[in-house]
Order: structure tokens, then C-alpha cells, then sequence
């Protein structure tokens, strides 16, 4: 027995539509799934009134809880369908989590009013207050206790990360997130792609990144298998014909030996399957790009992609780092 049967997730993008589909509420969406719980989400990137359009999904789906996942930009937009979930459906337990709420959990707890906040990785964590578990054991959680702010210490790593489930992309409008992908136009305009994720954690202290990053992921590496990532694009060739895709990991190219494994993966696949067009964005250092005879810079962008005639194409750009 489950304690949450109906779960509405929100995506609380308001301004800037992307092509990026939130993974992250995909990945908390088959979780739930595989609990037993149905799931819809309220997606306002493509909405001309998008806190109207979370009235109308209150009212229609009837969820018993809200997930809604915020970063930073979107914390107005999130505040706001707060008061919407708060105002239209009162009983409903409703949870906040991402970026912003893992940097901020106390103070997204007191602005949003909602019942739970979690702060980092978020499927071991979703999966327990799923099934009922109470906050008060669930390592991340940030909840209202006798009018006082409780922070369980802790965080819940995925260890094996090829135990999750594949990202539920059926709660997305595909088509929409397609026609606005423009990650690889500077390839080719043509493709048809989506972004996946291979890696969590990294181990460096970039301040653009951290220390966001290590209290989401945590500072060790960790690594889906090749495999793993080549079914899910096999997956994604299959189900929506895609000819393209983005890595978005932080830290994909570290390991050189595994990168290797998943290109030769996908080159097996791609001629097994008749030449099935992929292509991926990834940084690379040269002493890596020689056994592809590849000549440049110190450090390169390559960009394969897979045309019709399958030649490769590879584009490269020297990165600039400049002292402040």
C-alpha cells in the first residue's frame, strides 16, 4: 500500500521554453510509476497562462500530492504555484525540491508553505515518501515540526546507478520539446535529438557549479554502464526516431576508458541496426582525440554526427579560460 496513488510534478518554467526536457522530474515520475502511483505533470514551458493551466490540472487529475522541482530563476514562478496548489486544493500534500531547494532548504520551506522540502538526489528519498515513510527518517528532508524547521542530516545516493528505471518521457509533450531542441544546429538544423545523462558527482570545485553540484551529487563520480546508456538510446531511436542527443553530464569525458566503451557500443549498434544516426556533444582532451586522428588544440569540443551517407563530422573550438 502506497501512500500517495495520484502525484502531480510542476515544472515551473514560465520564461524561457527549452529544448531540454527536466530529467529529473522524469526520473521521480518512474519511480512513482514503478510504486504504483499514477503521475501527470503540469509542464508551463510552452503555457501563454501557465498558473491557470496548474488550476486547470488541480481540478482535473485530482493528485493527493504536488512534486515541484526549482532552480534558482524559477523560484518566483515556483512560489506562485504554491499559492495555486494551496488555494485550489487545499488538502493536497505538496513537496519541493531541486537545486534551489537543496541550497536553501529552510527558506524554501518557510516561502513556499509546503510540506516537505528535500534537498539533493532525489529517487531513493521519492520512492520512501511514496510509500509512506515518515520524513522524520528520510535523510534530506526539511519539514515543519511544532512550528520550528527540522533538517534530517544526511543525503541518499544512488550507489548503482544502473538500477534506476529509464526516465519517464511520457509525461513530456515530445513534439514540443523536439521543435524547440537546438542544441546541435550548429551541426546540423535538421536533427531531431534530446539530451540524456550518463554520470552523477564530480570531484572538482568549479564555482560555476558548486557547490550546488557536490550537495545535489555528491563530490565522487558515478557512472551508468555503457550499456545502460546505449539501450536508452536505442530506446529513443526506437520510440521516437530521434537523430541526435546531447550528453548533459558535468563530467562525462573524466573517464576516457568508459567514454571509449560507449562510442564503440554505439558504432556496434549503429551498423548492427543498418546505421541508426546518432551524434553527441562531448569536451575531450587531444591525447584522447588521437586514436580518432583528430588534430587540435589542447582541449577540443567534438561533435559527431552521423549523416545520411555515414561520414562523421567532427567540429573543433579552443576553450578559453581566463584569470579574474
Amino acid at each position: 500500500m502506497i501512500r500517495f496513488k495520484k502525484i502531480l510534478f510542476v515544472f515551473p518554467e514560465t520564461r524561457y521554453p527549452s529544448g531540454q526536457p527536466p530529467l529529473g522530474i522524469a526520473m521521480l515520475s518512474a519511480v512513482a510509476k514503478q510504486c504504483g502511483a499514477e503521475t501527470a505533470l503540469c509542464d508551463m514551458s510552452f503555457e501563454k497562462k501557465p498558473f491557470e493551466h496548474l488550476s486547470r490540472m488541480l481540478a482535473e487529475f485530482k493528485p493527493d500530492a504536488v512534486s515541484i522541482t526549482v532552480v534558482t530563476p524559477q523560484i518566483g514562478a515556483t512560489l506562485t504555484a504554491c499559492e495555486v496548489v494551496r488555494r485550489d486544493s487545499p488538502g493536497t500534500y505538496l513537496m519541493v525540491g531541486g537545486p534551489h531547494a537543496t541550497v536553501l532548504p529552510v527558506e524554501t520551506l518557510e516561502t513556499s508553505g509546503a510540506d516537505l522540502v528535500y534537498s539533493g538526489e532525489g529517487e531513493i528519498a521519492f520512492r520512501l515518501i511514496v510509500e509512506g515513510t515518515d520524513p522524520g527518517e528520510i535523510p534530506g528532508a526539511c519539514f515543519m515540526k511544532d512550528g520550528r524547521a527540522v533538517v534530517v542530516p544526511g543525503r541518499l545516493l544512488v550507489k548503482n546507478l544502473d538500477t534506476l528505471p529509464l526516465p519517464d518521457r511520457d509525461i513530456f509533450d515530445m513534439k514540443k520539446y523536439f521543435t524547440t531542441w537546438y542544441s546541435m544546429d550548429r551541426v546540423d538544423s535538421s536533427l531531431k535529438g534530446t539530451t540524456i545523462m550518463g554520470t552523477r558527482g564530480c570531484p572538482y570545485t568549479c564555482t560555476f557549479c558548486q557547490p550546488t553540484l557536490s550537495e545535489i551529487f555528491g563530490k565522487k563520480m558515478r557512472k551508468r554502464s555503457p550499456e545502460s546508456i546505449v539501450e536508452e538510446l536505442q530506446h529513443l531511436v526506437d520510440k521516437y526516431s530521434i537523430n541526435g542527443f546531447m550528453f548533459e553530464d558535468s563530467t562525462f569525458v573524466v573517464d576516457h576508458p568508459w567514454v571509449t566503451e560507449i562510442c564503440s557500443l554505439m558504432n556496434k549498434r549503429a551498423s548492427s541496426s543498418g546505421g541508426a544516426a546518432m551524434s553527441a556533444q562531448i569536451c575531450l582532451p587531444k591525447s584522447f582525440l588521437i586514436q580518432w586522428s583528430v588534430p587540435g588544440s589542447q582541449r577540443l569540443t567534438w561533435v559527431l554526427s552521423r549523416h545520411r551517407k555515414g561520414f562523421w563530422t567532427i567540429y573543433t573550438g579552443r576553450e578559453l579560460q581566463l584569470k579574474v
